[in-house]
């Protein structure tokens, strides 16, 4: 089926008022709901509205009115721009798979029209959800990467974007950049620097330089994307701002600043209902407690993941909450020498990884089930282990994977570089490649001298506010800095709205990030 979106068709021509790219059909094709025809046609094109302007939350606010006034919306007869609108309304709560099986009902339906762009983007997020690779390349043929209008653009920015990621979880970095790149590129021609639809692609290139170690280019690209309203953009991309942000804060020695993003992440997630970014920020709360010697946090977060529901209301989500906890599991365990029993469920998630093609996770499950194995006792297939994990990862060229391992990898690589095996290195031809590893765990986290930099903004902060930027950083709500200062929460307040003022910031994560953009903190 052919599911490229034909301009020119007189299937959806543009209405009055309606921002582009969401052309639909006419009135006339819209059948008359019990809420009545012109209150039903208002909220479509509110609908379509918000969507154009990636305003996500309030778009699924709006689809939910209009489902709530006018009754359910049947597949087969609402018309084509309700059954998509309710399919993206699915998508939008982390269920792709189910989405793309409405959509498959609705071209059953509307068979021989020409197909809204949403259809073909839609199906695609399906398959790339449940991992059905074949069918969502077979798919890329309708896709344009070089849209001439401003209507057309944002469907090639999620397709590249997508592609980029997909990309990037078999560790075709390059690719992944570059196609990430050309989404950005488009994102920045169409819309403007700043536009939402850009953040999983931003964060994507990111993600690719900072594992090359550039982390203030890696900075650059995703900090602004971070402090985007929550209502803006889906969970790919905040999952991914988030996660690169935190490592990248981290990687300079900003650990506060660090749990702060994941925290916010936390609240985000259950505020729209994405377990999957609630599971992935307590994942990487584990590990940074348990790098800072934090057990009792670190044990916390974790039985918090464990405690997440198996069966989630997202079919697909339960393969992934399992793996984040197993994942914390067996960090915690490791750290306190009792690591054979996270075995089992470890050498599982490796399998399965792998026969999902997402390797570069198998990467870090790898050498995570090889130090476990050496815990156990388990030295040759530790080596083994860890064998299989280098090798994929120096194919990719892959480096901050393994330094985010931590104090664990780093005594695993080191007892790699020294084992030998009659009398022969066990590493061979990786070696070198080893040798690089361990001198980046020498390098101690440092600001590197762009986040050392003023800014003339940040001069108007009082020594006062100076401070208390500082103690929002280690994540201390307004009223445990009035007790730290020894001054009324109402005070803090009063101070926290001056700064924001000041900084040009919209939340607490976004005035810490200029603060410390600014050399402030």
């Amino acid at each position: 089926m052919d599911l490229s979106y034909h301009r020119e068709s007189s299937e959806f021509p543009a209405l009055a008022g309606l921002p582009e790219p969401w052309p639909f059909p006419d009135r006339e094709a819209t059948p008359r709901a019990p809420c009545g025809a012109d209150r039903h046609g208002k909220l479509l094109r509110q609908a379509w509205s918000e969507l154009a302007a990636m305003k996500l939350a309030e778009a699924v606010a709006t689809i939910a009115t209009i489902e709530a006034e006018c009754g359910p919306l049947p597949m087969a007869s609402a018309g084509l721009q309700c059954a998509l609108l309710h399919a993206i309304s699915v998508a939008l709560n982390d269920d792709a798979r189910t989405a793309a099986r409405l959509v498959e009902n609705a071209l059953k339906t509307h068979q021989g029209r020409v197909v809204h762009p949403a259809a073909a983007f839609l199906l695609r997020l399906g398959h790339w959800k449940a991992r059905r690779l074949d069918a969502f390349c077979q798919l890329s043929a309708s896709v344009s990467h070089a849209p001439a209008r401003r209507r057309d653009a944002l469907w090639s920015i999620l397709h590249l974007s997508m592609e980029a990621s997909v990309e990037a979880e078999q560790l075709r970095l390059a690719s992944a950049g570059r196609l990430a790149g050309e989404a950005l590129e488009l994102a920045r021609r169409f819309y403007g620097p700043d536009f939402a639809g850009g953040r999983l692609a931003a964060s994507l290139s990111a993600q690719a330089l900072y594992e090359q170690d550039q982390i203030d280019a890696a900075d650059r690209l995703v900090r602004d994307r971070l402090v985007l309203s929550a209502s803006q953009g889906g969970i790919e991309g905040a999952l991914g701002a988030y996660v690169v942000g935190s490592r990248i804060a981290t990687a300079r020695g900003q650990l506060p600043f660090a749990i702060l993003l994941l925290r916010e992440a936390e609240l985000l997630g259950e505020d729209r209902g994405w377990p999957r970014l609630v599971a992935a920020s307590l994942a990487e709360r584990v590990r940074l407690f348990v790098e800072e010697g934090r057990m009792s946090e670190a044990e916390a977060c974790a039985r918090r993941l464990a405690q997440m529901p198996v069966k989630s209301a997202v079919e697909a989500n339960d393969y992934l909450l399992a793996r984040h906890a197993a994942v914390a599991r067996a960090r915690v365990e490791l750290a306190q020498g009792t690591s054979a029993q996270s075995l089992p469920s470890l050498r599982r998630f490796v399998s399965e990884s792998l026969q999902r093609r997402e390797c570069h996770v198998a990467v870090e499950v790898l050498m995570l089930l090889a130090c476990a194995l050496r815990a156990a006792g388990q030295d040759d297939e530790a080596a083994a282990q860890a064998l299989r994990g280098i090798e994929l990862g120096g194919t990719a060229g892959l480096y901050r994977t393994f330094l985010d391992g931590g104090e664990a990898i780093r005594h695993l690589l080191r007892w790699l570089y020294e084992r030998r095996v009659d009398g022969v290195a066990l590493l061979g031809a990786l070696r070198p490649y080893v040798r690089n590893l361990l001198a980046g765990f020498s390098e101690r986290p440092q600001q590197s001298a762009a986040a050392r930099t003023r800014h003339r903004s940040g001069e108007s902060l009082s020594p006062r506010e100076r401070h208390i930027v500082t103690l929002m950083s280690h994540g201390l709500s307004n009223k445990r800095i009035a007790r730290q200062l020894g001054i009324a929460p109402e005070t803090v307040k009063s101070h926290a709205k001056h700064i924001l003022l000041k900084l040009a910031a919209q939340t607490r994560v976004e005035a810490v990030s200029r603060a410390m953009s600014m050399g402030m903190i």
